[in-house]
């Protein structure tokens, strides 16, 4: 909890710096000597032409290129941005509360909207990089889980007159 407790720019500083998208630094001479890299490229088509890829891009938001290959990978350099979730009511999005377009979570991942709370990557800049990866999953699981099993409330079933033994 101690990141949780710094200032906000520092926190969305150290989650934009810090344990970003990288492979193992064995593997960059053996990527880079076999693997076509496009980079600032935006995938605009794709089809299946006689068992290979065919991916149209649009590079550096002007020239396009087709690649054609065996297997291509998009990677998408994914931001949060909840007003990108189309799944969130407006009405909900009207009501959250974010900074860089991310929520804004309690100690207990709540938003600020009552009882929705969000964990993963869309609760890094609250909590730290770490929830980015399934590494932090079993510090968002215990912390929520504990919260909610401290919170909820209990309600006993009614009692059904026709299932109670005379």
């Amino acid at each position: 909890m101690v990141f949780y407790r710094m200032p906000q720019a520092f926190r969305h500083l150290v989650v934009r710096k810090h344990l970003g998208p990288a492979p193992g630094w064995t593997s960059r001479a053996e990527v880079e000597r076999n693997v076509t890299v496009l980079l600032e490229a935006i995938p605009e088509l794709s089809s299946v032409r006689d068992d290979h890829a065919s991916v149209a891009f649009r590079v550096n938001g002007g020239t396009a290129q087709t690649i054609e290959a065996e297997h291509v990978i998009a990677a998408t350099g994914f931001r949060v941005d909840m007003r990108r979730l189309r799944f969130i009511r407006p009405r909900i999005l009207d009501n959250l509360t974010c900074a860089d377009n991310t929520p804004v979570l309690s100690p207990y991942f709540e938003t600020s909207v009552p009882g929705l709370f969000m964990i993963g990557v869309v609760a890094a800049n609250n909590f730290g990089p770490l929830l980015r990866f399934a590494y932090g999953a079993g510090f968002a699981s215990r912390r929520l889980s504990g919260y909610l099993a401290r919170t909820a409330v209990r309600r006993l079933a009614p009692v059904r007159p026709e299932l109670v033994a005379a």
